[in-house]
Protein backbone atom coordinates (compact mmCIF):
# COMPACT_ATOMS: atom_id res chain seq x y z
CA UNK A 1 0.00 0.00 0.00
CA UNK A 2 2.87 2.20 0.58
CA UNK A 3 4.21 1.73 -3.06
CA UNK A 4 0.94 2.76 -4.34
CA UNK A 5 0.30 5.73 -2.24
CA UNK A 6 3.85 6.94 -3.27
CA UNK A 7 3.09 6.12 -7.01
CA UNK A 8 -0.24 7.83 -6.27
CA UNK A 9 1.59 11.18 -5.68
CA UNK A 10 4.05 11.16 -8.45
CA UNK A 11 1.19 10.38 -10.50
CA UNK A 12 -0.90 13.47 -9.02
CA UNK A 13 2.50 15.70 -9.05
CA UNK A 14 2.26 15.99 -5.23
CA UNK A 15 5.47 17.31 -4.18
CA UNK A 16 3.87 18.63 -0.67
CA UNK A 17 3.00 15.29 0.43
CA UNK A 18 4.77 12.35 1.85
CA UNK A 19 4.37 8.85 2.49
CA UNK A 20 5.41 7.13 5.50
CA UNK A 21 5.27 3.41 6.90
CA UNK A 22 5.97 2.92 10.54
CA UNK A 23 4.09 1.94 14.04
CA UNK A 24 1.24 4.22 14.92
CA UNK A 25 2.55 3.47 18.23
CA UNK A 26 6.36 5.22 17.99
CA UNK A 27 5.51 7.52 14.12
CA UNK A 28 8.86 7.59 12.49
CA UNK A 29 8.03 11.23 12.36
CA UNK A 30 9.28 14.65 14.01
CA UNK A 31 6.75 16.23 16.37
CA UNK A 32 4.69 18.56 15.76
CA UNK A 33 5.51 17.94 11.77
CA UNK A 34 2.26 17.06 10.68
CA UNK A 35 -0.63 19.15 9.34
CA UNK A 36 -3.03 16.26 8.74
CA UNK A 37 -3.38 12.84 9.66
CA UNK A 38 -6.22 10.61 8.05
CA UNK A 39 -6.63 7.05 9.60
CA UNK A 40 -9.22 4.60 8.26
CA UNK A 41 -10.55 1.47 9.86
CA UNK A 42 -7.08 1.10 11.80
CA UNK A 43 -7.28 2.41 15.37
CA UNK A 44 -10.24 0.29 16.73
CA UNK A 45 -7.72 -2.38 16.20
CA UNK A 46 -5.25 -1.19 18.70
CA UNK A 47 -5.40 -3.02 21.95
CA UNK A 48 -3.72 0.53 23.12
CA UNK A 49 -5.96 3.15 21.65
CA UNK A 50 -5.05 6.12 24.02
CA UNK A 51 -1.09 6.12 23.23
CA UNK A 52 -2.42 5.93 19.48
CA UNK A 53 -3.98 9.17 20.27
CA UNK A 54 -1.15 10.15 22.27
CA UNK A 55 1.16 9.86 19.19
CA UNK A 56 -1.15 11.48 16.59
CA UNK A 57 -1.03 14.79 18.79
CA UNK A 58 2.64 14.51 18.99
CA UNK A 59 2.80 14.68 15.07
CA UNK A 60 0.74 17.26 14.34
CA UNK A 61 1.64 20.69 14.33
CA UNK A 62 -0.19 23.47 16.53
CA UNK A 63 -3.64 23.73 14.13
CA UNK A 64 -3.28 20.53 12.85
CA UNK A 65 -6.23 18.17 12.10
CA UNK A 66 -7.26 14.72 12.56
CA UNK A 67 -9.96 13.00 9.96
CA UNK A 68 -10.72 9.71 11.37
CA UNK A 69 -12.97 6.46 9.68
CA UNK A 70 -12.86 3.86 12.46
CA UNK A 71 -15.67 1.57 13.66
CA UNK A 72 -17.93 2.10 16.39
CA UNK A 73 -19.94 0.23 18.78
CA UNK A 74 -23.47 0.16 18.11
CA UNK A 75 -24.79 -1.20 21.16
CA UNK A 76 -24.52 1.13 24.99
CA UNK A 77 -21.79 -0.96 25.91
CA UNK A 78 -18.88 -0.39 28.67
CA UNK A 79 -16.11 0.69 26.60
CA UNK A 80 -14.27 -2.66 26.22
CA UNK A 81 -15.13 -5.82 24.57
CA UNK A 82 -14.04 -9.41 25.18
CA UNK A 83 -10.94 -9.51 22.99
CA UNK A 84 -11.36 -12.88 21.52
CA UNK A 85 -9.81 -14.35 17.65
CA UNK A 86 -13.55 -13.41 16.38
CA UNK A 87 -14.04 -10.70 18.03
CA UNK A 88 -11.08 -8.95 16.59
CA UNK A 89 -11.27 -10.54 12.97
CA UNK A 90 -14.29 -8.36 12.78
CA UNK A 91 -13.52 -5.54 14.28
CA UNK A 92 -15.66 -5.60 17.27
CA UNK A 93 -13.11 -6.48 20.46
CA UNK A 94 -11.36 -2.88 19.83
CA UNK A 95 -14.43 -0.98 18.93
CA UNK A 96 -15.33 1.62 21.92
CA UNK A 97 -18.71 3.41 22.07
CA UNK A 98 -18.93 6.80 20.06
CA UNK A 99 -18.66 8.60 23.61
CA UNK A 100 -15.87 6.37 24.62
CA UNK A 101 -13.88 7.33 21.54
CA UNK A 102 -14.57 11.32 21.59
CA UNK A 103 -13.36 10.72 25.23
CA UNK A 104 -10.26 9.11 24.34
CA UNK A 105 -9.37 11.97 21.66
CA UNK A 106 -10.03 14.50 23.95
CA UNK A 107 -8.01 13.17 27.22
CA UNK A 108 -4.92 12.74 24.28
CA UNK A 109 -4.97 16.13 23.71
CA UNK A 110 -7.35 17.14 20.30
CA UNK A 111 -9.80 19.64 21.18
CA UNK A 112 -12.91 20.42 18.44
CA UNK A 113 -13.70 16.74 18.37
CA UNK A 114 -16.59 16.29 16.18
CA UNK A 115 -18.67 12.97 15.12
CA UNK A 116 -19.55 13.65 11.45
CA UNK A 117 -22.03 11.06 11.40
CA UNK A 118 -22.16 6.91 10.57
CA UNK A 119 -21.32 5.31 6.95
CA UNK A 120 -23.76 2.73 7.34
CA UNK A 121 -20.85 0.22 6.74
CA UNK A 122 -21.25 -2.66 9.24
CA UNK A 123 -18.49 -5.28 10.13
CA UNK A 124 -21.08 -7.23 12.79
CA UNK A 125 -24.60 -6.34 14.53
CA UNK A 126 -22.74 -4.35 17.23
CA UNK A 127 -20.79 -2.21 14.92
CA UNK A 128 -21.20 0.82 12.57
CA UNK A 129 -18.76 2.98 10.17
CA UNK A 130 -18.31 6.56 11.50
CA UNK A 131 -16.20 9.47 10.79
CA UNK A 132 -14.74 12.41 12.80
CA UNK A 133 -12.50 15.02 12.57
CA UNK A 134 -10.77 16.88 15.61
CA UNK A 135 -7.90 19.92 16.02
CA UNK A 136 -4.38 20.23 17.65
CA UNK A 137 -4.94 23.78 19.43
Amino acid sequence: MVDIARSNLALMGLANAEVACGDFLNLPLESNSVDVVISNGAINLSPKQSCVFREIVRVLKPGGRLYLADMIRVEASACASQATAESWANCVAGTLTRECLEKLMEEAGLQAVTFIGTTGYHTSPATVGALFRAIKV
